[in-house]
This record gives structure tokens, C-alpha cells and sequence, in this order.
């Protein structure tokens, strides 16, 4: 606390004591600014934005295109991100990359910060896509913060996103590489509840819609047996069915998933 109040005073006031030229004050308070979002030091935040004379613009980007939220977002710092918002900073605004602060805060698992902005901006806004097209929610559920997924599929815009992908079969899996819809993702990662949860908020029932079989490969691949229980519990018939040619059965024991291979035995 001593450090950031003697930083901030350096640029506020010269050696006599007197507030140098608005100019370059911002000049320097600026990489302050980014400091202090990356150190948790919300006061000097405070103090920074709240004084007199003195704008900082708050859409300027550090050295590698981060905004000062996405900073704090990233380093999971609740406190700065309320302080940020509270004093003027807009919650949706995309660094260079394109990337909200929602987007990094649910790729790191960061859930009160994740929480906090949702707060802010609770509608359709925050189903936003990154450069590579993907969602807050994939990010969380292929990095597996499950409570996240969990916090973001309470939002309605997000629920809506998941049942319209299911419907237009957007983000249909390649033969090889990683899963690219919500279930499949969730499958793969081994996320219980959030697979319960993806089965509650859309219409999984067919069991020829090609989502479903591609979480039951998914879980088949990475062994998640109590993961292929919950989608076979959902959907009976995909226990014989065919999943990318082969059946259930064949795919457990081509993939040494000894797990599911045990569930799948007649």
C-alpha cells in the first residue's frame, strides 16, 4: 500500500508539491494504471481515476493489446474489476485481439470476476466470439472450469446460444482434433455437471443428432465413464448405436477406455 501511494503521488505532484501538466501526468499514469490492475492495487486505481484534471483513457491497450479490465480480469482481481466498471470503464469493449474481459476471465476460471460482469451486463452481449469464433462458455469448458460454465449457462442469451447452435448443428467435430460443440466439449473434459446441465438447457433427446454422438466419442476417448453414464441414462438407444462407424462398444476398446468399456459390456 505504501509502494502505490508514494507511485501515484510521484505523478500527481513534482518535488515542490504541485501538480504537473495535466499532459503529463497522463503520460505516466497510464503504465501506472496497468501496474496497478495486474498488482491488485485498487486504491491507487481509485485515486488515479478519480482525480481532477486528469483522464485517463480507459480503451487504451498495454503492450501486447489488453485493456486495463481484461488486466484485472485475467489476474482474477474482483476488487479492481468492480473499481474499473464503478469508474467508467465500459465492461464489453474487446482489446486488439478482439477478446472481452469475459472471455479471458472464463478461459482462466476466474468466477467471481466472471460473475461480477455478468452483473453489469446480464443480456446477449456477452455472447461474444473470439477471433477462432469461440464462446465464453467453450473456453471455460474446454479448460475446465466447470463452475463457470455453470455460472454462464445461467444466463438466458447463453441458454438461447446453446439451443440455437444445437439447432443449426453449428461447430460440427472433425474426424480428428478437439470437440467444437458445448456437449462434446463438456464430455471431453470430464465435466459432470455441466453436462447435466447442458442436457437440461437444450434438446439432446434424438439419438441420431450428431451432438450427442459426439460427446458419447468424446467421453469414450477420454474415458469418462461417468460422463457416457449421464448421456446414455439421456439417451438409451446411442448404446448400440452407430458413433462415427463403430459402435460404443468397439470404440471403448480400440481407445483402451477400460472405464467406459466396462460400462458398455452387454
Amino acid at each position: 500500500a505504501a509502494y502505490w501511494a508514494t507511485a501515484v503521488r510521484s505523478i500527481l505532484f513534482d518535488d515542490q508539491g504541485l501538480a504537473p501538466a495535466p499532459r503529463l501526468v497522463e503520460q505516466h499514469a497510464l503504465p501506472l494504471l496497468f501496474q496497478a490492475c495486474s498488482a491488485n492495487a485498487a486504491a491507487a486505481i481509485e485515486e488515479l481515476l478519480s482525480t481532477p484534471g486528469i483522464e485517463l483513457d480507459l480503451r487504451a491497450t498495454d503492450h501486447i493489446g489488453r485493456t486495463p479490465l481484461k488486466v484485472a480480469s485475467e489476474h482474477g482481481h474482483a476488487q479492481v474489476v468492480d473499481t474499473l466498471l464503478r469508474l467508467g470503464h465500459a465492461p464489453l469493449l474487446p482489446d486488439d485481439r478482439k477478446a472481452s474481459a469475459l472471455m479471458v476471465a472464463a478461459a482462466r476460471g476466474r468466477l467471481e470476476v466472471v460473475e461480477r460482469l455478468l452483473e453489469e451486463c446480464p443480456g446477449a452481449e456477452h455472447v461474444f466470439y473470439t477471433v477462432h469464433g469461440e464462446t465464453a462458455l467453450m473456453l471455460a469448458l474446454r479448460r475446465f472450469h466447470e463452475d463457470v460454465a455453470l455460472t454462464l449457462l445461467r444466463v438466458p442469451a447463453v441458454r438461447a446460444e446453446v439451443e440455437e447452435r444445437r439447432r443449426l448443428h453449428v461447430g460440427a467435430d472433425s474426424t480428428a482434433g478437439r470437440p467444437r460443440r458445448y456437449l462434446a466439449a463438456a464430455a471431453y473434459a470430464g465435466l459432470c455437471r455441466a453436462v447435466e446441465a447442458l442436457l437440461d438447457h437444450a434438446v439432446y433427446g434424438d439419438c441420431e443428432l450428431p451432438a450427442t454422438q459426439e460427446a458419447i466419442f468424446f467421453a469414450i476417448v477420454a474415458d469418462h465413464a461417468a460422463v457416457l453414464q449421464l448421456l446414455l441414462a439421456h439417451s438409451p438407444d446411442l448404446r448400440t448405436a452407430l458413433v462415427r462407424g463403430k459402435r460404443p462398444l468397439e470404440l471403448a476398446v480400440e481407445n483402451h477406455a477400460a472405464g467406459c468399456a466396462m460400462l458398455l459390456q452387454p
